[in-house]
């Protein structure tokens, strides 16, 4: 069994926040609890240098929240740039193969086998399932399939070969894929 489809240059850094969240749960949210705490302490500042009168803190409130907006904006085109560079495709024909050994994942300039002892949990991300696989993490596009049904046979003869550990924490793959987490 296999799909075969295009992938642009930059889809990988998408599957971040979903893989964070599944290996480190609550505290992929770093970014949240800073700016959770920073605006805690402007509070208590702004107490302190309240005699600089209200303008001042909500002008630093302003800038603060712009400030991180257009750098999360800017840091994604960054790293797309970056890759260009370095001589990345903007985008590749990735196929990916359920064999006997593994997941094959290859292009014209990859070929990485994903061994099923290997993969420790499939799990679903923004619009891709995430392979995890010791310290790392493939993806796979939803939109590479035809339709609901062949992403769910996929998902289904990958859920038949990995082990039993993985499958357990395979949780979502499993219940979309409709079967039983045994």
């Amino acid at each position: 069994m296999e799909v075969t489809g295009r992938i642009k240059l930059g889809e990988s850094q998408y599957c971040q926040p979903a893989y964070y969240r599944r290996l480190i749960g609550w505290r992929s949210n770093g970014l949240v609890i800073w700016l959770v705490w920073m605006a805690a302490m402007a509070l208590i500042l702004s107490g302190v240098i309240a005699r600089a009168g209200t303008a001042l803190w909500t002008s630093l409130l302003v800038a603060v929240t712009i400030m991180m907006l257009v750098w999360i904006a800017f840091q994604k085109d960054v790293l797309v740039r970056a890759w260009r560079r370095r001589g990345a495709l903007d985008d590749l024909v990735v196929r990916y193969a359920v064999e006997v050994e593994g997941l094959r994942i290859s292009s014209n300039v990859v070929d990485s086998l994903l061994l099923w002892e290997g993969i420790t949990d499939i799990s679903p991300g923004q619009k891709r399932w995430l392979f995890m696989v010791h310290e790392g993490v493939y993806f796979l596009m939803i939109n590479l399939f035809a339709n609901e049904s062949d992403e769910k046979a996929f998902l289904t003869a990958c859920l038949d070969r990995v082990t039993p550990e993985a499958k357990s924490r395979s949780v979502e793959a499993v219940a979309y894929a409709g079967k039983a987490s045994t």
